[in-house]
């Protein structure tokens, strides 16, 4: 799983660690996280299922040459990861510039990859309007057939507003342990400047 920042590439995780692992157990089914390219072809050599986060997917994606590496990319119109970003995490400025900056680094390498066919884009707002769709696009590129209501039950476990409850809750966790207390900020308004 690849993803913009604030794409929706919690939701695709999740979806994927949920369809892919419902059903199995350990020591078939692992999750990896931050994978380099060596990392991902010694998993491959392995038996069984490894899903893993990362944030170099087109490099992934050139540098490993399997059948079974199958790539989840959410993406987001870079204008609203910029609100986003502004309204939840209070860039601005140079820090912000070069956050987008390298987003669209990212997004630009995953373009070059885009119809290779070990690639799923997963849009933001198709995740958004239509999750039960999304779940199952995502289970169709992982190989698994769902049924219309496991999907359902899927989008609902995993919706906006359930990721939203679970990253508050590590954020207030966090802040509890004496780490980074979370940012309260004013949403943006268009026009409005700083």
């Amino acid at each position: 799983c690849n993803g913009m920042p604030r794409s929706g590439s919690t939701f695709v995780f999740n979806v994927a660690h949920e369809v892919l692992f419902t059903f199995r157990e350990p020591p078939e089914a692992k999750t990896l996280s931050g994978v380099t390219v060596r990392q991902t072809k010694a998993r491959l050599a392995q038996p069984g299922i490894a899903l893993a986060k990362a944030h170099d997917g087109a490099k992934l994606v050139k540098g490993v040459d399997d059948p079974r590496l199958r790539m989840l990319y959410s993406w987001r119109d870079i204008r609203d990861v910029a609100a986003s970003v502004y309204d939840f995490e209070g860039l601005t400025g140079k820090a912000l510039a070069d956050f987008l900056g390298q987003a669209l680094e990212e997004q630009a390498a995953m373009a070059s990859v885009r119809t290779h066919t070990s690639v799923c884009i997963i849009p933001y707002h198709t995740i958004y309007a239509n999750p039960s769709g999304a779940v199952a696009r995502i289970a169709a590129h992982l190989g698994v057939s769902l049924r219309p209501v496991r999907a359902d039950m899927i989008a609902r476990a995993w919706s906006v507003s359930r990721v939203k409850e679970i990253a508050d809750g590590v954020a207030k966790e966090m802040a509890e342990k004496g780490g980074a207390k979370p940012k309260k900020r004013e949403p943006w308004v268009a026009g409005q400047t700083q």
